[in-house]
């Protein structure tokens, strides 16, 4: 009856007045009004009966009926080892490596079970796009194709317009496509099963057996939101256009009337939300032509770049095309020169460029998860770079055990394989290539430095021996005899000149020297000798007043004196310690003790 527009139906969920919601779904006939029909949902939860428990009579006794039956032996997944195997550090390494060794010695069939519990991973098997920029394209494409495919279908509207009912993606699309739109949040195996066959990929949504028509939730809210969400990002773009009913008698649009649906149509004005089942727009234009704008220079106000054609399917790939270079690549944009004026882009602005922007969004490659990942690399050798590609025979029968328990395709696999082998191999080359490090550098300029600073130090250490030696042979050859004190002092000095002078062509010079300080001491000592002898050779005679030393009488007239030599030399200072060293031998400064500061008291008693 729906399909011959006898009736109208729809799912919404309504709250009941304990406080949960339910779904349920709502028959119509095509004459009832849409503010009877809001009223009449509005009111519906509030009349429904709250359902009262009976009073159930309690046995306290364990009661068995019939013969005991074993319980089936259930098979447990360990979600919980999943849980800390998702765990993650910010470089991706997971946190708990122990989890996720424990999770990968199980057998393949639990760790399948297992990673399918992952909503990423069971929806991509399904064929779900994960770039919610290319879902929309897909939508946008089947479309197009369904004009031309499918005119006949009680959803569409009319070809003519391009306008369709959103209840075409729950009837009259191919199982794939829809599997593609909508993720699958369980997996099913009758539904992994028809997808592997063309048969089971081409058949329409409605035809599907009752119980996997249930498991995809189709019709029903989730499904719905998720098409809405992409019908707004396509509003957002100015691909589509949202229509409601009217009775104005200039409408926005008239169309032929097809299947009891309306044929006289308004842009809709409203606002609405893809989490709105109830007010949001059924009915859909497909519109001609799209405009482009620069998401990719400004997410607020992006420039109008052109207006493309988008009524044939050729058309809609192209301008799907020029619209993901603008949205990547923004060196492209920076280049293009845009008019001066242009129409501004319809819907939320926000959600569009958060949603076209992202390069994930346009993202067409399998995205395989973490966890998948961690079980990949158990199979990579980081040492060796070795793979199951490396193998005699290619690996493909290791290959194709790993495709199925991470439940991703073969060929995704194999590419992940090869590309980590090829960076292997890359970073072996770039190792060989690469100069040596600059810390190695470093290290060997450090040490031949000190090799050479020892190199001095022993050549400075052989040339100060060599002179020592020249030292002790001209002194020997000058005096070979003891030295005494005072000579032994005025010779050190030259010592310590002619050590540090660091040079052996002019001995003659230091010779001279060496003969001088000789002559000098041999002459100090002659001078100390006569003048020791001088005042023992003095009488003093004492006088004839006692503590009175008389003087020595003059000598007579006729007394002859000794002939008067001449002066002695003036003898040379002997070298000693210089004042510092003199007050250094003291030992340090004594300081004195500071006198005791006597308090109050005691001076106020001592008076």
């Amino acid at each position: 009856m729906e399909e011959r527009g006898k009736i109208k139906t729809f799912q919404t969920a309504i709250r009941l007045p304990t406080g949960p919601q339910k779904h349920v779904r709502i028959m119509y006939l095509p004459t009832i009004a849409k503010e009877q029909l809001d009223t009449y949902v509005a009111e519906l939860g509030r009349g429904l009966p709250t359902p009262q428990q009976p009073v159930v009579k309690r046995v306290e006794e364990e009661i068995k009926y019939g013969r005991e039956l074993a319980e089936p032996n259930r098979r447990t997944l360990p979600l919980d080892l999943l849980q800390r195997a998702r765990l993650a550090d910010y470089q991706g390494n997971p946190t708990h490596p122990e989890a996720v060794d424990e999770l990968f010695q199980r057998e393949d069939q639990d760790i399948r079970d297992t990673l399918l519990t992952e909503r990423s991973i069971v929806s991509q098997l399904h064929g779900f796009i994960s770039g919610k920029a290319l879902r929309a394209r897909e939508l946008h494409l089947y479309t197009l194709r369904s004009f031309e495919e499918q005119p006949n279908s009680f959803h569409i509207v009319s070809v003519e317009e391009r306008i369709i009912h959103l209840s075409f993606y729950s009837n009259d699309i191919p199982l794939a496509v829809f599997c593609a739109l909508v993720s699958t949040l369980t997996h099913d195996e009758q539904l992994t099963q028809l997808l592997l066959s063309e048969e089971g990929r081409r058949m329409l949504v409605k035809n599907l057996p009752l119980d996997l028509y249930s498991n995809l939730s189709v019709g029903r809210t989730r499904t719905r939101s998720r098409l809405l969400d992409l019908f707004e990002l396509l509003q957002g773009i100015g691909v589509v256009t949202p229509l409601q009913l009217t009775e104005s008698a200039t409408p926005f649009l008239r169309c032929t009337p097809k299947n009891e649906h309306p044929s006289a149509f308004d842009v809709f004005t409203e606002t609405w939300s893809p989490q709105s089942s109830i007010n949001s727009p059924a009915y859909w234009r497909f519109n001609t032509e799209a405009p482009i704008h620069l998401w990719s220079i400004s997410e607020d106000s992006p420039a109008f770049w052109k207006n493309m054609p988008i009524r044939t399917l050729e058309e809609a790939m192209a301008y799907w095309e020029d619209l993901c270079k603008v949205c990547i690549d923004r060196e492209f944009a920076a280049s293009i020169t845009c008019p001066p004026t242009g129409m501004r882009p319809q819907g939320s602005l926000e959600a569009t460029a958060r949603s076209i922007r992202r390069k994930s969004s346009w993202k067409s490659s399998y995205d395989l998860s973490p966890i998948q990942q961690h079980y990949l690399n158990r199979f990579f050798n980081q040492s060796t770079g070795q793979t199951p590609l490396q193998d005699q025979d290619g690996g493909a029968a290791t290959l194709e055990r790993i495709a199925w328990v991470i439940s991703a395709p073969l060929t995704v696999v194999t590419e992940w394989f090869r590309e980590s082998h090829a960076r292997y191999v890359h970073r072996i080359e770039r190792a060989e290539r690469k100069p040596r490090p600059k810390k190695a550098a470093k290290a060997e300029k450090a040490a031949r430095r000190a090799a050479e600073e020892q190199q001095l130090v022993e050549k400075a250490a052989n040339a100060r021996a060599q002179r020592e030696q020249d030292w002790q042979s001209l002194v020997q050859r000058l005096h070979p005899d003891p030295m005494d004190d005072m000579t032994a002092a005025r010779i050190g000095r030259i010592r310590n000149l002619f050590m540090d002078s660091g040079t052996r062509a002019d001995n003659k010079k230091w010779e001279r020297e060496v003969s001088r300080a000789l002559q000098d001491a041999k002459t100090a000592e002659e001078t100390r000798l006569v003048t020791s002898q001088k005042k023992a050779s003095t009488v003093v005679r004492p006088s004839s007043r006692p503590g009175v030393l008389s003087k020595a009488a003059p000598p007579s007239k006729g007394t002859a004196l000794p002939a008067r030599g001449p002066p002695p030399p003036v003898a040379a200072i002997a070298p000693g310690k210089s004042v510092a060293e003199l007050i250094a031998d003291q030992g340090p400064v004594r300081h004195q003790k500071k006198a005791k500061k006597r308090s109050k008291k005691a001076k106020e008693g001592k008076l």
